[in-house]
């Protein structure tokens, strides 16, 4: 989302972000789609696509138990749990031209 200093709200589009990163080895994420909104909680402490990052990066995205996290590991599930978390309000958006490993510490 995006906003002015003046509090007017600005449209939020991803699009033209994705579209000036074309090139190999790059994975754009966004926390919602454009027509929603990103949902933050007290409870979380933070938004929800941040809560289930974190979650996935704690071992829980890592689908085939290697040690890793891939990307396509990582975005399957963002895009699972973000829409449960929200009651199905929030949708991560996803391009991916990458698809290896993320070494993540502490798993």
């Amino acid at each position: 989302g995006g906003a002015m200093a003046t509090g007017q709200t600005l449209t939020a589009d991803a699009t033209r972000l994705r579209v000036a990163l074309v090139g190999p080895n790059i994975t754009v994420l966004t926390s919602s789609s454009a027509a929603e909104l990103s949902r933050e909680d007290p409870r979380w402490g933070n938004g929800a696509f941040t809560k289930i990052v974190l979650e996935a990066l704690s071992s829980r995205a890592d689908a085939n138990r290697n040690g890793l996290i891939s990307i396509s590991e990582l975005t399957g599930y963002l895009t699972r749990h973000v829409p449960g978390l929200t009651d199905g309000a929030q949708h991560p958006g996803v391009e991916i031209r990458f698809d290896g490993d993320v070494f993540v510490a502490g798993l």
